[in-house]
């Protein structure tokens, strides 16, 4: 097994196990808006939050900061 399929494995069964976890075990007590009543919504708006914080920047960075191949050869 080579060390990146290692990584993979290891990250999808710890966010895997986390999903778990906050579906069986949710915490009522702390309910205070509507939304921490679904169960396993802060995991899915963190994971959201994360995507957007990689997928965001780097679309924007090739749209507007990135130049072409030939930019100097014009």
């Amino acid at each position: 097994m080579t060390t990146r399929r290692r990584l993979y494995l290891t990250l999808g069964l710890g966010l895997a196990g986390t999903v778990a976890w906050q579906l069986l075990f949710p915490h009522p007590e702390h309910v205070i808006y509507w939304f921490h009543r679904v169960p396993g919504f802060d995991v899915l708006l963190g994971l959201a939050g994360a995507f957007l914080l990689v997928w965001l920047p780097k679309t924007l960075g090739e749209y507007f900061l990135q130049r072409g191949e030939d930019y100097y050869e014009r």
